[in-house]
């Protein structure tokens, strides 16, 4: 069976840990992009866009490794998975040169000083996140949650503080030096005290190989992932100034720390999700916990991105009015928050070793990027602004969400009806969060530039109060449905 409880109770470590890195890094990163202003941020974030795409092209080999470690685990084949593991680790850190070389080349193609240098640095962040994500993977694989979370409390503390104390010393040059300290601090960590994982190098060409063979979907579905999350900063970088690319990166950038908690919950949902299919004779047997799991933090992410919302514009008008120009297109991006949500478990399941339609869920990635880019591409045309790209983002996430569930429809509900029942509590969750939006943008509500400080603290705590009392109710009555469906069949969502 699929436990609620212990997911929640095991993700709430790491989704505390994320929730008090968004607290810390919301605030310090407003302050920080607005000491550099909008160019220099524009510079340090074409840095990090290509930083972040190298770290993304992989062979696969070690996600199809960490896939079957995790399936021997479930299996009680510890000295199998040993093997895997360490083939996996060994044939990752090897291809990384190749992304590393192209990264330190970069170099010479720039002349100003924060590209020179944010290139120059690059290599050393790459292979340092890349072992701290590795290190991490290895111990969600044994469900050892509480160190991961520690080393995310860490880097969620040490980050933001230590960006602070640089950034009026040596200015966009510490937002290369800090991630490269944090990561390697945290690979230190891991190797030092945290328990040990039987680490070996193991060249075993022909391992290798295989796990590529069986992980490159997945690696591809990384990269490809992440390209269609990235499609609307890679666009401004391409067509549009630094001034801009400063703007856009701000609000994508915000979006992302919020979207941080979801991702340490799918973290932990994985291993334990795919252990379960692995050990039961019916996919669906899972459908009904699922479903009442995505159900609740579907419930959670709608109200994150109305807070969001409700709070972004006030406090940018007070504490970094240089990106004013930037509010606009976080309104529209925090709806991804919730169809990312949507999304989160039936693509776990279709992912799984047993389930194996990871070729198919890629297809699907591959599709929206592609129709993500020709849209974006459409609207730059046009001239129709970055507001228009961030719409792009979320119209063309939405309909991924449908065409995700459409697929894995058959493997998480049991009939038609138990569907029916599911897709209509979604739709009253996603109407509440629209018309919650719609609420604030009302002129009695919305926040305009001629707003004294004092005005704008006070719609600050008006328009979090409106979004705290709609989800107070919308959670209550979640709660009692979801209370009648878990004690009546007729009710039950599969």
């Amino acid at each position: 069976m699929l436990s609620i409880t212990g997911i929640l109770k095991h993700s709430s470590k790491l989704t505390g840990a994320g929730a008090i890195g968004t607290v810390l890094n919301l605030p310090v990163g407003i302050i920080v992009a607005n000491q550099l202003g909008t160019d220099a941020y524009g510079q340090v974030s074409f840095v990090t866009l290509w930083l972040t795409y190298a770290m993304l092209v992989r062979t696969g080999v070690f996600e199809g490794g960490q896939r079957e470690v995790i399936d021997r685990f479930s299996r009680q084949e510890a000295d199998a998975a040993r093997h895997t593991q360490n083939t996996a680790v060994s044939g990752e850190l090897l291809w990384g040169i190749m992304p590393a070389t192209v990264l330190l080349l970069a170099t010479l193609f720039f002349h100003d000083s924060v590209r020179m240098t944010g290139f120059f640095l690059a290599p050393v962040i790459y292979f340092g996140s890349t072992f701290s994500r590795v290190l991490a993977s290895l111990h969600y694989a044994r469900q050892s949650f509480g160190i991961v979370a520690l080393m995310n409390m860490i880097r969620s503390v040490a980050q933001p503080l230590l960006l602070l104390g640089s950034v009026f010393a040596i200015g966009p040059y510490s937002l290369f030096v800090v991630p490269a300290l944090v990561e390697w601090a945290i690979v230190a960590m891991y190797l030092l005290y945290a328990p040990k994982l039987g680490l070996a190098l193991s060249l075993n060409r022909a391992e290798m190989w295989r796990l590529t063979r069986v992980g490159l979907p997945l690696g591809i579905g990384a990269l490809v992932y992440w390209a269609y999350r990235l499609v609307g900063v890679t666009t401004i970088a391409t067509w549009c100034s630094s001034d801009e690319l400063g703007q856009y990166a701000f609000a994508a950038k915000l979006t992302d720390l919020a979207i941080r908690p979801i991702a340490d919950f799918g973290g932990v949902l994985a291993p334990v999700l795919w252990t379960q299919i692995g050990r039961t004779a019916d996919v669906t047997s899972i459908g009904p916990d699922a479903n009442r799991l995505t159900l609740v933090v579907t419930a959670v992410a709608c109200a994150a991105a109305n807070l969001m919302q409700a709070g972004f514009a006030p406090v940018v008008s007070l504490a970094a009015p240089k990106f004013e120009g930037s509010v606009g297109i976080f309104e529209i991006l925090a709806f991804n928050v919730v169809f990312l949500t949507i999304t989160l478990m039936p693509g776990l399941v279709l992912n799984s070793v047993k389930v194996g339609k990871q070729k198919l869920y890629l297809g699907l990635l591959m599709g929206a990027l592609i129709a993500n880019a020709a849209a974006n591409y459409a609207v730059v045309y046009q001239g129709w602004g970055m507001w228009a790209i961030a719409g792009n983002d979320v119209w063309i996430q939405a309909g991924l969400a449908v065409l995700v569930y459409f697929v894995a429809q058959r493997y998480l509900f049991r009939s038609a009806a138990d569907a029916r029942r599911m897709y209509a509590v979604v739709v009253c969750l996603l109407t509440t969060c629209a018309l919650v939006f719609a609420f604030l943008k009302l002129p009695r509500f919305d926040i305009h530039p001629s707003l004294e400080t004092s005005e704008l603290i006070l719609a600050l705590g008006v328009r979090l109060g409106i979004v705290a009392a709609a989800w107070a109710g919308g959670g209550a009555l979640l709660y009692y449905w979801l209370g009648r469906a878990a004690h009546s069949p007729a009710e039950s969502l599969t």
